[in-house]
Parts: structure tokens; sequence; C-alpha cells
């Protein structure tokens, strides 16, 4: 879906694991509430910028319908790069 087009937020929505974004690089930080809630951008730029940026992938127990899951596989995930 690389032409596909939401705001950071909606991918943010989207991802079915916990995402703790500490320090949000990979967005303007001059105009983060445009760059974060307005702007539109592809799944790939949001990983991109999820990749510059300091975060950490937390469990959870329940988000968008899915069971929680382990620390084992939020690894894995992290590792693979593998957000969506």
């Amino acid at each position: 879906m690389a032409n596909e087009f939401k705001t950071s937020k909606e991918w943010y929505d989207t991802v079915s694991f916990g995402i703790e974004i500490y320090d949000p690089k990979g967005w303007d930080k001059a105009n983060f509430n445009y760059s974060f809630y307005e702007e539109k951008i592809t799944s790939e730029e949001f990983t991109k910028r999820l990749d510059m940026s300091l975060s950490d992938l937390i469990p959870i127990t329940r988000r968008n319908g899915k069971e929680s899951i382990t620390q084992e596989i939020v690894r894995k995930i992290h590792m693979d790069n593998n957000y969506f």
C-alpha cells in the first residue's frame, strides 16, 4: 500500500502493538502538531520516521481486537522492522 496516505496519528493507530515515542526525531519538532496529526504520509515514511525517533515497543493486553503479545514477539517485530 505504498500509495496510501494517512497522518502519522492514523498510521500509529493501525499498529497492532504498543509504541511509546519518547523523542520524535523523525517528525518536525518545530511544527509537531502538523507533522504528526495533519501531514499525510505513506506507511513507509511513517516507518522511516519512527526508526529515526527514540521509541520503544511495549506489550499490550488488547489493541485493535488482537490478543496480548509477549516481549519476545515485540523484540522480533522490532528487529525485523516489520511494523505493519
